[in-house]
């Protein structure tokens, strides 16, 4: 069997006519594997011949107390030969919930413990079936070459058609779905700004207010995008559409690495609206929404949002270290402009087409557009976002008021706001994409519930008195309402889907919910700054702070009345089954 490099794009994979019990095996190279610590069930010579082979543990019933007593579990897999199993067994509670439990279909019993631990260390990894007859394996990642991401995939697609039943009739792989942690890297590039802004004007030579009208010419273009760019996803394969923005973003990028003129600066954020945003948001949306039903959708967009939270904030720790020692802002823009056209390289030769019947549109675009907004879930979720969105726009000025307000030095402040924007992050996003798996996809109510969450702990921080007697709690319900905020976006593109919106009108309907959602980008600044500027320090926060609670309970009003269509469409549905 060739060998698969184990890494962290995942290939998930629809394999009919198998049960859930069904486990393979296959190799990856112990470079790209952590240290595997080995524990071994034998005696006698069968213990011998584990130590020799380089078991980390090697013992029998003594080892029993230690594990159920002391809570030992310095070891990563277990091995046991046949004959300890009766030992083995009485640890079933407490290995199987840890998956450790050692299984003669994982070849982790038997009594060739020196072939088993070899194995192991040679970087042996399983996969299996889940319930639904799925299966999630990574194949490769962005530094390997071309050659080892097709090797690693065919490795794969070979061994599961190996392991196919012999009584298995008709089709078994029925789809295979090829998906990347990547996403941070086509989109950050025009949003570079806001990690480094004053050392990407001074590159640019540019002042405050130019260096802002590049910004806004970009926001008003992202914003009439993405109702074309709906249109396109509709249209155009997910495959072709992410090769082209993530390709173009990056030869754009390199124009940008050589500091052009104003005007350049200004074609190349206008072009940037169209790669970025126009060609790769709502397919991105779509592509994801694609991966699951209606139900699964809060727990694809939630893992999606805190890998992508992931992803940046590793990408931007390592792109400081290239500013600090690697040559300053021109080699960060050239360092994120490779990263995007390999993203777009990769995409080519490994996104699967969507071409499906029911995931591309076959009617006119008037037509869709038509069909759409006639749609009661396009305003339903348009409203729902465009108040989120407001609410996560106006929280970015929680961080100046750390400092204006409280009183905190500007170093404090900015660790605040990395906590509240980029670690919460982390956190909430997949934590509420699990939490809609278990509710049974129910994302609208799940963002009602983090709404909910978020008015509460507005009404606490109106309530409190300004200044900086109050530090510590303060920081505490800015940290909470982020957690609440970050769990309602992990969200909002899924209520699209929750809603039973036809995949043939879903890239639609997502462009205009987004051009509506996400017009605070165009309004917010404006608005906000004009508060600051009439009521300095601590009342022009209030202003933001019952903005962000007027419009919250607003977007409530939306979820309950999105949660009436859904429960409304769900019994059409039972019904018509029945």
């Amino acid at each position: 069997m060739r060998q698969l490099k184990l890494i962290s794009e995942p290939v998930v994979t629809d394999v009919t006519s198998l049960t859930s019990r069904f486990v393979e095996q296959l190799f990856c190279h112990t470079e790209l594997v952590k240290k595997v610590r080995i524990l071994v069930f034998a005696k006698d010579a069968k213990a011998e011949e584990a130590e020799a082979a380089g078991a980390d543990f090697v013992g029998g019933e003594e080892l029993i107390p230690k594990i159920q007593n002391d809570n030992w579990f310095d070891f990563d897999v277990v091995v046991a030969t046949p004959d300890m199993m009766g030992v083995v067994g009485r640890l079933g509670r407490v290995l199987g919930p840890k998956g450790l439990m050692p299984n003669p279909k994982a070849g982790t019993v038997t009594m060739d413990v020196t072939k088993a631990v070899n194995d192991i260390k040679a970087g042996k990894i399983e996969y299996r079936l889940d319930k639904t007859n799925i299966i999630h394996v990574p194949v490769g990642k962005a530094s390997f070459t071309e050659h080892q991401l097709a090797d690693n995939f065919q490795t794969l697609i070979d061994a599961i058609n190996k392991a196919r039943p012999a009584a298995v009739k008709g089709q078994y792989l029925k789809s295979v779905t090829l998906t990347s942690t990547m996403g941070g890297v086509i989109t950050e590039l025009p949003y570079m700004r806001w990690a480094l802004y004053e050392p990407l004007r001074e590159f640019l030579g540019q002042s405050n207010t130019e260096f802002g009208m590049s910004a806004s010419l970009f926001g008003l273009l992202s914003m009439i995008l993405y109702i074309p760019g709906g249109w396109i996803a509709d249209r155009i394969s997910h495959k072709v559409l992410f090769t082209v923005s993530a390709i173009g973003c990056g030869i754009l990028g390199f124009w940008f690495s050589t500091a052009p003129s104003f005007t350049a600066v200004m074609v190349i954020h206008g072009l940037w609206a169209i790669t970025n945003i126009g060609l790769f948001w709502p397919a991105m949306t779509k592509a994801i929404a694609l991966l699951e039903d209606g139900k699964g959708q809060g727990k694809m967009f939630g893992l999606f949002e805190g890998v992508r939270g992931v992803f940046v904030l590793v990408m931007w720790i390592g792109l400081m270290k290239v500013f600090e020692y690697l040559g300053g802002m021109k080699m960060v823009i050239i360092a994120m402009s490779i990263m995007s056209i390999i993203c777009g390289i990769v995409s080519f030769f490994f996104m699967p087409d969507n071409k499906e019947a029911e995931a591309v549109s076959s009617g006119t675009v008037m037509k869709d557009m038509v069909k759409a907004l006639k749609y009661p879930v396009t305003w339903l979720c348009a409203g729902t976002i465009l108040c989120v969105y407001s609410v996560y726009s106006a929280s970015s000025y929680m961080q100046p008021y750390c400092q204006e307000v409280l009183g905190m030095t500007a170093v404090v402040a900015g660790y605040v706001g990395i906590l509240k924007k980029d670690v919460i992050r982390l956190a909430a996003a997949p934590f509420s994409g699990w939490l809609s798996k278990k509710w049974g996809g129910r994302c609208a109510a799940l963002i009602g519930v983090f709404g909910i969450m978020l008015v509460a702990t507005l009404v606490v921080l109106l309530a409190l008195p300004a200044g900086g007697g109050f530090v510590a709690i303060t920081v505490v319900i800015m940290v909470t309402s982020s957690f609440a905020i970050y769990g309602m976006r992990g969200m909002y593109y899924a209520i699209i889907g929750e809603a039973g919106t036809p995949a043939s009108i879903y890239g639609t309907v997502s462009g205009i919910a987004m051009f509506i959602g996400f017009s605070p980008d165009f309004f917010n600044p404006t608005l906000i700054g004009s508060w600051l500027d009439k009521y300095p320090g601590a009342p022009g926060y209030r202003m933001i702070f019952i903005y962000m609670l007027i419009t919250m309970v607003v977007g409530l009003a939306f979820v309950v009345l999105l949660m009436r269509h859904n429960k409304k469409n769900s019994v059409n549905a039972n019904t018509q089954e029945s």
